[in-house]
């Protein structure tokens, strides 16, 4: 958890190494079982891929939103995920 900035909300940050349905399932479930008591947060779901990418993984993670992000374009949420 990244804690809550003058620009920013509270940040719940999970990375998956090889992003599965199951463990993606399991990082949606943390994120609905909290995300009513902490209205104010943004969940992130940082997706290393491999060597296939998996939008359907993402795509899952968006339907609970979560703010899923493939790795490889981490550079660009870099003052997004600052604290």
């Amino acid at each position: 958890v990244v804690p809550a900035s003058k620009t920013q909300p509270e940040r719940m940050i999970t990375t998956l190494n090889q992003p599965t349905r199951q463990n993606v399932q399991s990082a949606i479930f943390a994120w609905t079982d909290v995300r009513d008591s902490r209205k104010d947060s943004v969940s992130y779901l940082i997706l290393n891929h491999g060597k296939k990418k998996n939008n359907a993984l993402s795509d899952a993670a968006k339907q609970y939103g979560m703010k899923p992000l493939w790795w490889e374009e981490r550079d660009k949420y870099i003052e997004e995920l600052a604290s």
